[in-house]
């Protein structure tokens, strides 16, 4: 076995740091940790924090990315193209609430910190979120463009989708079950006339 470069070490070594950093922001919450118990939960000194990050702030952007559901949809993003809406959205639906599943204390914890009346974290997850609704809204262009749904914007049913889905996860409450009448009921709005 090759031995890691530098580099490729220094990004192990990172991305160690920030699952250590998501562990303590969903045991204590974002504002109460601190780059000194994150150093002690990492068996690292502070100053690794600093050198990697820069700041809190860095660290929670580090963290904000790590957590953000991109990745995990983008195999599922990248497979719609073609599909009838119907599929399509269900596919998403399915990816999603598997996220939720996998990450679900990690995406409590962003709720509950963009809740906060300082967050830190609001801009990183607006980001995110249009990110995700972009790439969505581009699919269901595409149908609209294929005759299959009504001209709309796209952003609001997918608004209403999320939604849905994000309030169950997040009051832990199974998602799937749920998932054929979210999509039915949104799609009986927006399908064309046949």
């Amino acid at each position: 076995m090759t031995p890691l470069s530098r580099r490729e070490q220094a990004d192990v070594r990172k991305a160690q740091l920030v699952e250590v950093t998501l562990g303590l922001f969903v045991e204590r919450g974002i504002e109460r940790v601190t780059m000194g118990e994150v150093a002690a939960r990492a068996g690292v000194a502070p100053g690794l924090l600093y050198h990697y990050f820069g700041s809190k702030d860095g660290l929670i952007r580090a963290a904000i990315e790590a957590a953000s559901p991109r990745d995990a949809l983008a195999g599922v993003m990248g497979d719609l193209s073609g599909r009838p809406a119907d599929e399509g959205l269900r596919a998403f639906c399915l990816r999603l609430a598997t996220v939720l599943e996998e990450r679900g204390d990690v995406v409590r914890t962003l709720f509950r910190e963009m809740l906060a009346p300082e967050s830190a974290i609001s801009a990183g997850v607006a980001e995110m979120q249009e990110h995700v609704l972009g790439d969505l809204a581009r699919y269901i262009d595409e149908r609209i463009a294929a005759g299959e749904l009504r001209e709309h914007d796209p952003r609001v049913t997918l608004r209403l989708l999320i939604s849905a889905i994000l309030v169950l996860g997040v009051t832990r409450q199974p998602v799937k079950p749920w998932i054929d009448g979210f999509v039915n009921t949104i799609l009986s709005g927006i399908r064309t006339e046949s």
